[in-house]
Order: C-alpha cells, then structure tokens, then sequence
C-alpha cells in the first residue's frame, strides 16, 4: 500500500496511542504490514516481547521521557487517602501551593479543564494523568512553568470559551442540572471581565446581576450560562442592536429591557 509521508506518520502515531509503544517499535510493525493499522497491531497483540516493552516504556517514561511513573509519584502526593484514585479539596489546597497559585486564580479553572476536574476543589486520578501526559509535564516543576502556557492560552478567544462551557459542570452541584446562583455570580466576575473576545464593561455585568437578583437570584441553567457568554461578545454598549428574533433565552430578553431602562434613568439629569 503506497502511502504519504503524513499519512505513515499518522499511523504511527495512531499506533503508539493504542499500544503505548515506542515511535521505532510502532514503525517497525507499521512497516512490516504496509502501514496497515489492523494488520500492524493484530501483529503487535501476537507478540508477547513487544507487548512487554511497550508496558515497560508507559511506566518508565516512555514518549519523550513523559514518565508514568513521575505522574503517579506526584499523583500521591495529593491524592486522598481513603479515595486514592480521587483528590479532594485538602489535597487540591496542597497541589495549589505548590504550583504556586491561589485556589481562586482563574488559571486553575484552565487546570481543572486541561486535567478534566469532575467537580470543583476534586481531581479524578485518569483525568488528571491523561491531561499532564498530553501536555508533557510529569513534575511539579514543569506543571508550575506550564501555568503561565494556561493563562496566556485564555487570552484565545477559543480556549476561554472552552474553559467558560466546561466551567458549567465542573461548578455546579454534583446530580443537579442547574448551578446555584451565588456560585454563578462569582464565577461570572471572574471570568466575564477577562474575556479576550468580549467588550462588556463591569458596570453592564452588575446590571446583570442586579436584575438576576431581582428575579429571586433562581438558579442558573446551562443553555443560560453558555448563551451569556455569547451575548456579553455581541451585544452593543447601549443595548440597541439586541435581536429580540434570535434565540436568546426569555431571561436575557427581559434583561436587555431592564438594562435600556435602567440606562435611560442614568442619563436623565438629577
């Protein structure tokens, strides 16, 4: 099977994913089959030696020297002791310290993304492995240096969306649809002011929580919380160029009229 150089190299990385092998392993059995993915790893599954080494490279640092073990290591430094394959909210305070940031700094939201956190203050054992492992960073040492990759990483327009939608479920109540609305609220100040892609100034998000508080302060849904962020990147200064047509939520229609009002009164002299 003829075959571009980006292709086999496709294969061969496609390989080492599955089996963990190393990059000459993974191409010698590629090549052996034509680069034929199945054929190449029926042919590694049959071979007990192959099989073997790629263990032994996952766990003493195999693809570039990302070492497993290095992982795990730290992993239980912080894990909970009655829930080892979990870290909980003491472990987390630890693991903060010792990247250097406070709990409440937007980039461990990045973190808690990149490691795909369950919920607030936890950390999940593949989770967190897999995420480190993909970023190539298996001390604390080079995770500390990683953060400052996070926190230019959400001045993306793309990668702050991605962080603001995960940041959903991570923040609300395990087992409930909604997140609580003093949670949200927090969250939104935190995150809403340094949106790269937006121009929603503070004083138009404390007209948002203002009139949230006026409804009851009701918990806050997920099509609400995802469609916000949209809204703060298109809505205009003085709200007049609102779609009322789209399809906004109900709340973030009612919003908008309380924003005009509530604008309109400023403007008029004392």
């Amino acid at each position: 099977m003829s075959s571009s150089k980006a292709a086999r190299e496709t294969r061969v990385r496609e390989f080492i994913d599955i089996t963990g092998a190393s990059p000459q392993e993974a191409a010698r059995f590629l090549k052996a089959t034509s680069y034929r993915l199945d054929a190449a790893l029926e042919a590694f599954s049959n071979d007990p030696t192959a099989m073997r080494a790629a263990e032994q490279q996952r766990l003493s640092g195999g693809e570039g020297g990302i070492s497993i073990r290095n992982l795990d290591k730290l992993w239980d430094k912080y894990r909970d002791v009655e829930k080892p394959d979990e870290i909980h909210f003491e472990g987390t305070i630890r693991y903060c310290e010792d990247l250097g940031i406070a709990p409440e700094d937007i980039v461990m939201l990045a973190v808690a993304w990149l490691t795909k956190a369950p919920t607030m203050g936890h950390f999940s054992k593949k989770g967190w492995t897999d995420g480190w492992r993909e970023a190539r960073r298996d001390t604390i040492e080079l995770q500390r240096a990683y953060i400052d990759r996070l926190r230019a990483d959400l001045h993306k327009g793309d990668t702050f969306r991605q962080v603001y939608a995960f940041t959903f479920d991570y923040a609300k109540a395990e087992g409930q649809k909604s997140m609580q609305y003093e949670i949200a609220q927090e969250l939104w100040k935190l995150l809403i002011p340094s949106d790269p892609a937006a121009d929603f100034p503070t004083s138009h998000l404390d007209l948002w929580l203002e009139f949230l508080q006026t409804r009851g302060e009701r918990p806050v849904s997920k099509d609400t919380w995802n469609l916000f962020l949209d809204f703060t990147r298109t809505i205009d200064l003085l709200f007049q160029e609102h779609d009322e047509e789209a399809a906004w939520p109900s709340v973030i229609d009612d919003f908008v009229d309380f924003a005009r009002h509530s604008l309109a009164c400023m403007a008029q002299p004392a």
